[in-house]
């Protein structure tokens, strides 16, 4: 490994909360994007001045900025917040990485793409992942579509997360979810999905993101329910 091409990143996580809290609408807005604008850029460029500092230089020491999961702080976060009387949304339980509500059911794949795209992740320097929740597969003329408007709008760093589906009884496993295994019957099932950005069972997950995601919106599904 050479350490001169390794950054020292700083996480970000909890941005929609902070909007919130100061009465901003979390979607495609001048005024959010303004908000994310002043978090990311500030950041950016103070890591521009500290890799300028002599003794950084040279050392050739990298910094950069990124949304982050936080898989478990995430929640601590929220539940010291919480635990504090400081201001936390009382619809959800922790803190997320994205620049939209993934529980929101009124924000549409091409505003995802959006929210992602370079007039918000330009200055974030080390990047943030997509997950585009989707109840099922799509065509490939849809999947072509999307993936032109992600070069449109500069949407640089995305998955589409569909739910997988294992039957605990024999074994199968599917790319869609079911609740019945369509193989043996059982409706022994679990569901993989990405919530931090790993395919593992919800099962799996922590109690806080097994409870994260069940309020999870897969477009196409409004009522998905946890498996």
């Amino acid at each position: 490994i050479n350490l001169n091409q390794q950054f020292l990143t700083l996480g970000i996580n909890g941005v929609n909360e902070a909007a919130e809290f100061l009465g901003i609408k979390v979607n495609d807005n001048p005024e959010y994007e303004e908000f994310c604008k002043i978090i990311t850029g500030t950041i950016s460029d103070s890591n521009r001045i500290a890799e300028n500092n002599p003794y950084n230089k040279k050392h050739q020491l990298k910094f950069n900025t990124e949304f982050v999961p936080a898989e478990n702080l995430a929640i601590k976060n929220y539940n010291w917040d919480k635990e504090n009387k400081y201001w936390v949304p009382e619809d959800r339980n922790c803190y997320n990485s994205y620049f939209y509500k993934p529980e929101d059911i009124s924000i549409s794949v091409p505003e995802k793409f959006r929210l992602h795209g370079k007039r918000y992740v330009n200055t974030l320097d080390g990047g943030v992942a997509l997950h585009c929740n989707l109840s099922e597969h799509l065509t490939k003329v849809q999947y072509t579509m999307l993936l032109e408007d992600a070069v449109l709008e500069g949407t640089n760093y995305f998955t589409f997360n569909i739910p997988n589906s294992k039957c605990e009884e024999c074994g199968y496993i599917s790319k869609n979810p079911f609740k019945k295994c369509p193989k043996c019957g059982s409706a022994h099932v679990s569901w993989w999905t990405r919530i931090i950005g790993y395919l593992r069972p919800i099962k799996n997950f922590s109690i806080g993101r097994r409870i994260e995601a069940g309020k999870r919106f897969y477009d196409g599904n409004p009522k998905k329910e946890e498996c």
